[in-house]
């Protein structure tokens, strides 16, 4: 018969003001025994993400609220919608009103030149080559280029963090 070798030190509550010892079968498995370097390196793995341990903490927590997932933190961490504010040791909710809505401007403007485009190209007769390629110059730089980039890059970093700004009020104003 082997010996199996257990740490014993965490506790918890049970029922009637009662502790027992929680069973920790290693190092991977229980998040007491790990070192914040190798929390920060498996937050990172996870999510794509490098920040600080508190960062990570407020992050880690949007995750658990089951709200949002690693891609749209990512999204928002790398477009600066959600920013560690180093004055207050917060993360905070960069929510950028300007951003916002020109992103949405240059949506609907890309649609607009594109169905101005094809209207163009509809109402020319004969339909020529050159008409056909004055179409495709607009479909992809309207439709391929401007649109996934306002939306990616402006729209969409700010609505998560939109979202984002009361889960983390709440996080910072429990006590824990």
């Amino acid at each position: 018969m082997t010996k199996i070798n257990v740490r014993r030190d965490v506790t918890g509550p049970v029922a009637n003001n009662m502790f027992i010892n929680q069973f920790c079968p290693g190092q991977e498995s229980c998040p007491f025994e790990r070192d914040e370097a190798e929390q920060q390196r498996r937050f990172e793995k996870n999510t794509g993400i490098m920040c600080s341990s508190g960062a990570r903490k407020a992050l880690q927590y949007l995750l658990d609220c089951g709200a949002f997932n690693y891609k749209e933190l990512a999204i928002a961490w790398r477009a600066s919608a959600l920013r560690w504010n180093v004055d207050s040791l917060t993360l905070i909710a960069n929510v950028s009103r300007s951003d916002l809505w020109y992103g949405r401007f240059v949506m609907l403007f890309s649609i607009f030149c594109f169905v101005f485009g094809l209207v163009g190209v509809a109402r020319s007769r004969p339909v020529s080559f050159a008409n056909v390629e004055l179409l495709t110059n607009f479909f992809v730089m309207c439709l391929i280029g401007a649109l996934p980039f306002a939306s990616r890059h402006m729209v969409q970093p700010n609505q998560i963090a939109q979202r984002a700004a009361p889960f983390l009020a709440r996080y910072y104003a429990s006590p824990s």
